[in-house]
């Protein structure tokens, strides 16, 4: 054997790796007190826009759970 050439050394054995997720935070909304038809609209608005971001939020961290969950069939159910 050349003296540059060696043999590998042996890889270490796999170590369990935690699925760390986001963690679950409560939803707000913006405090409003509309006067007006167009305040109210606006209101609306604003409130919507708060649970899209809060249903995007839940749903990132329920797709990151999942991901680190058996499938309920590879889960060993017959």
């Amino acid at each position: 054997m050349l003296c540059a050439c060696t043999s590998a050394p042996r890889s270490p054995e796999p170590t369990n790796t935690f699925l760390q997720c986001a963690p679950v935070t409560r939803c707000t909304l913006p405090a409003t007190a509309p006067r007006t038809n167009n305040e109210l609209r606006r209101a609306l608005d604003v409130t919507e826009a708060a649970w899209g971001e809060c249903a995007a939020r839940v749903d990132m961290i329920a797709a990151c759970q999942a991901r680190g969950l058996p499938l309920p069939d590879e889960a060993g159910h017959e």
